[in-house]
């Protein structure tokens, strides 16, 4: 099940019931955001390595945000459970033998940061205690629904 996911839109957080629209830029302090139930919508590149947000045009946004699904271990606790179509939504794009594929939608979940965070260069890349593929990424998205999933270039 792997995922590379690229924002280069705009997510929305819920926060005390209203919604606002901010962009993955706005991450650069967690204190605002972490542990908020959180729409973001872009582009989804998957492959086999797992899931991760990015977006390419803010100079001090995080380098990822990896997608994490809820009761898997290791992942953070939450209080719901994945929505019984998401996966089926998803499946279309994994790519568990290799390749990749490009999605546009809108995934719905609560964000995690790690604050203790460790990074270092080991073997093929970097490894670390964090979220996403060998830890690499401090943020991580534990997502409870897909609103919208399709194919885009």
């Amino acid at each position: 099940m792997g995922a590379l996911i690229l924002f280069t839109m705009s997510a929305r957080i819920m926060l005390g019931g209203s919604s606002s629209e901010i962009t993955l830029c706005d991450l650069k302090d967690h204190r605002t955001v972490e542990g908020t139930e959180v729409s973001l919508r872009g582009r989804i590149g998957f492959t086999r390595h797992g899931a991760a947000f990015f977006e390419e045009s803010c100079k001090n946004s995080p380098p990822g945000v990896a997608l994490l699904f809820p009761g898997a271990a290791h992942n953070p606790k939450v209080d719901f459970a994945l929505d019984s179509r998401a996966l089926g939504q998803l499946s279309p794009f994994f790519r568990p033998t290799g390749g990749s594929a490009i999605a546009c939608g809108v995934l719905n979940g609560k964000l995690f940061y790690k604050k203790k965070f460790h990074l270092h260069q080991e073997g093929a890349g970097p490894q670390g205690n964090g979220y996403g593929s060998r830890g690499a990424l401090r943020w991580g998205l534990v997502i409870r629904s897909v609103d919208e999933i399709h194919g885009c270039q």
